[in-house]
């Protein structure tokens, strides 16, 4: 039955039906048509997911714990040495816990790492698709000698014999290299593309190594950047000094090793600094117990030499007492002349400019809280300065901060200096004053006695202060035997044997879902990318009467969810509706044929003349005109074909495309209507009228009164006049046979016709051009679920465009 889409008030602008969104039915019926190509795609995705996880190495987490040795407000201390306080200068020495997690970063510890562990170097065991790291485990060693660069070199061992082995396929930085296989003896040196280097066996040499070893050659500070990049440093909390170092590493060996030789390196490095204030306080004490060793043996020598000239053995009791209150004198100006040296010697130190980033000498024995206190400040500053640089760099901000720092408190150090050097001057005068008083009540005793006091005197002060120097000594040996790790080992490097990475779960469960989405992905982008009609659904609001829809006949050849369309009827027999068949495309003619009935007995004139026309090109109007016509002829009826397609002749091709025809007739060259007629073979009651020779004047030829003329006779000759024309608007030979017709069927293909159109077709109908216009929906994928089925026939048939150039 005939159906009208939508009242003839409906405004030809409103038409165009826009998307209302996804169906989800429809992709639900996709779904399950394609659901062995769907089940493919994820079998792919899944193949494709199983190489990942087996090719991809796998990545384990390692992790240790350790204690800054810290007090209650979270600054790292050395405990240990509360109980050598009088020592002085370690026993203030604090570190904060955030600055020694940037020292574990320094690349400079790590970089002592990879050299320690000979991490630059590693070994391959060559698969077929991945290679697997030989770390601990390599039958070879190889040992580059000092001078060699071998950064960016990969080549192979292959073993050759009981002690030899092969060196090959040297690449620098991927660049093949050398002139051939290098031959070496294991541990002998020889002299490779990569430098000289010695080639060591290992225990599993010797066990049966038959393979071969790819080496790759890093530069170390290189492979240290990588190590850090790896590696996580982090407060255990916040209120604690444990820090927690993590690596995420291929191999769950090297990343205990990496981690546990880190610390060691680490507190190494730690000692050093802090035994660098004891080196300085060293070398000063030791240069000055070379100068007062000299001293004394000068001093020694001039009271034996002067004892032996004046034969002198004994002094006189009579100065004993006056020689008792000179030695007090004498011992508190050796105290103070003492001190006065060690200030002169600061002073000088400090003026030095050579001196300006060296520690000062903390155990230098001046009774002086003060100064000691600023010595020790300024110590553990120039510390802090040394190490901020070592982990970044000269042009950092905070080291110009302690450097402003370290001048000032120089400047404050050097004013106390000479401040004590001007009370010890004036405490040695005092001393000398009282000193001469007691000289002129020894001014009569002999002047033997005199000067053998003096000489004495001299060398006790000469022997007190190298006792004094040797102790100082001693005490700061102590010291820096007793400078211990900075840190305390909670837990060495250790983790779950299990790797993080790659997640087989999440890998699989993710080709699951991209093996899904590939196939829907293409769906939505071709469906969105298609802007042609696709059904009926599209084209429901035209006001033009609906009189079906036709399947799409041929054949498809799928490749996963791509589907290409072939014609799958012959050229010259494009009739495809036969007697008694039930199939698809002979019911879907059959519900076109009772809407035309319906059409024919609804007019007043009853139609008898329908036409075929369409608004592109391809749209099929031969295929639906023929097989329209063959179904009538079933039922019985007179019918003729009309193939007024006279740049093309496309209907012609199912009588074999004769010389004589319509274009014969209207020309004049035949006279009779019966010698332009050939009946269809195989199918009783279809004539078929083709066009003959392609005139070079269609439009001309009908307008012409022959044509007119033509349509009478065919009229009383038959039942149903079927007239194959050229799209509308592409030239004029439709409009020009639009009069004839009683019924025009528009047909509007499926996925050709642009769903931007559909408003053209509206105003066709509108504008009345066309003799009761109705439309015919060709090439459909899918009926309307009210047909209560689907089908996937499909066909191709039509011409080019290249015909309607005039």
């Amino acid at each position: 039955m005939i159906e009208n889409n939508v009242s003839n008030n409906t405004p030809a602008t409103d038409v165009m039906q826009e998307d209302q969104g996804l169906n989800i039915k429809e992709y639900i019926y996709w779904a399950w048509e394609k659901k062995w190509w769907i089940a493919l795609s994820v079998a792919l995705c899944l193949c494709v997911a199983a190489f990942y996880i087996y090719t991809t190495p796998k990545q384990y987490v390692r992790s240790a714990s350790v204690m800054m040795k810290s007090d209650s407000r979270g600054n790292a201390n050395i405990g240990e040495l509360e109980a050598f306080k009088e020592l002085g200068g370690l026993s203030n020495m604090s570190v904060d816990v955030l600055n020694e997690i940037e020292a574990f970063k320094s690349p400079i510890l790590m970089e002592r790492v990879v050299k320690r562990l000979h991490l630059d170097t590693e070994y391959y065991a060559e698969g077929t698709f991945k290679d697997v790291l030989l770390y601990g485990n390599s039958p070879v060693r190889i040992d580059f000698a000092e001078d060699a660069s071998p950064a960016g070199f990969t080549f192979r061992v292959r073993k050759t014999g009981d002690n030899e082995v092969e060196l090959y396929g040297f690449r620098y930085k991927g660049d093949k290299v050398g002139d051939g296989p290098v031959c070496a003896a294991l541990s002998d040196t020889v002299q490779t593309p990569a430098g000289r280097l010695t080639v060591s066996p290992t225990l599993l040499f010797a066990e049966g190594f038959g393979g071969t070893v790819r080496v790759v050659c890093s530069d170390a500070a290189m492979k240290a950047q990588s190590y850090l990049a790896k590696m996580t440093f982090a407060l255990a909390q916040k209120q604690t000094s444990v820090i927690k170092l993590g690596i995420k590493d291929t191999s769950i060996r090297r990343g205990d090793d990496v981690i546990n030789t880190l610390i060691d390196v680490y507190n190494e490095e730690w000692v050093s600094y802090m035994n660098e204030s004891t080196v300085n306080t060293s070398r000063f004490i030791d240069e000055r117990l070379v100068v007062i060793e000299q001293e004394l043996g000068q001093a020694d020598s001039n009271v034996e030499k002067f004892k032996r000239e004046n034969e002198l053995f004994d002094i006189s009791s009579e100065v004993a007492q006056t020689v008792q209150e000179s030695s007090e004198y004498s011992a508190q100006y050796f105290q103070v002349t003492n001190q006065l040296a060690v200030a002169r010697y600061i002073r000088d130190y400090l003026n030095n400019g050579d001196n300006s980033r060296s520690l000062l000498p903390a155990n230098s024995g001046v009774n002086n809280s003060n100064l000691e206190s600023q010595i020790a400040e300024y110590n553990k500053t120039m510390l802090r300065r040394n190490t901020l640089v070592d982990n970044s760099s000269e042009s950092n901000p905070l080291v110009d901060d302690y450097n402003q720092a370290l001048e000032q408190m120089r400047a404050s150090i050097l004013r106390s200096v000479e401040n004590l050097i001007s009370t010890l001057d004036l405490q040695a005068r005092n001393i000398e004053k009282r000193e001469s008083n007691i000289r002129s009540r020894m001014a009569a005793t002999p002047g033997q006695a005199k000067e053998l006091v003096n000489r004495e005197r001299q060398q006790k002060i000469k022997e007190q202060l190298y006792l004094y120097l040797l102790q100082k000594r001693e005490e700061n040996e102590l010291s820096a035997s007793i400078v211990v790790n900075n840190t305390r080992i909670l837990s060495y490097a250790n983790g779950s044997p299990l790797p993080v990475a790659p997640k087989s779960m999440i890998v699989f469960l993710a080709a699951i879902i991209f093996g899904l989405a590939i196939p829907f992905a293409y769906k939505v982008v071709k469906d969105m990318l298609n802007t042609t009609v696709r059904g009926k659904k599209d084209i429901e609001n035209l006001s033009a009467p609906f009189v079906g829809e036709v399947p799409f006949v041929g054949k498809r050849r799928q490749i996963l969810c791509f589907t290409r369309e072939t014609s799958g009827v012959d050229p010259h027999k494009i009739v495809v509706v036969e007697q008694g068949s039930r199939n698809i495309i002979n019911e879907a003619f059959r519900v076109v044929r009772a809407n035309l009935d319906f059409m024919r007995r609804a007019s007043k004139d009853n139609p008898a003349v329908i036409m075929f026309t369409s608004y592109n090109v391809n749209s099929g109007k031969t295929f639906v005109a023929a097989n329209l016509a063959a179904i009538m002829a079933v039922r019985g009826e007179r019918t003729v074909v009309l193939d007024l397609d006279m740049r093309k002749a496309s209907l012609s091709r199912m009588v074999g495309k004769p010389k004589t025809g319509v274009s014969s007739y209207l020309s004049g060259a035949v006279d009779s209507v019966q010698d332009i007629t050939v009946s269809y073979p195989g199918q009783d009651g279809l004539d078929v009228i083709p066009v003959g020779t392609l005139p070079p004047n269609p439009a001309e030829l009908l307008q012409s009164e022959r044509f007119d003329r033509l349509m009478q006779e065919l009229r009383s000759r038959y039942t149903y006049i079927f007239i194959d024309c050229p799209p509308v608007d592409v030239v004029a030979d439709t409009s020009i046979v639009a009069h004839v017709a009683d019924v025009t069927l528009f047909v509007v293909r499926a996925g050709l016709m642009e769903r931007a159109l559909v408003g053209e077709v509206e105003k066709i109908y509108r504008s009345g051009r066309l003799n009761n216009m109705a439309v015919l929906l060709n090439g459909t994928r899918q009926l309307s679920s009210r047909y209560g089925y689907r089908y996937g026939y499909h066909y191709g048939y039509g011409y080019g465009h290249d015909y309607y150039s005039e």
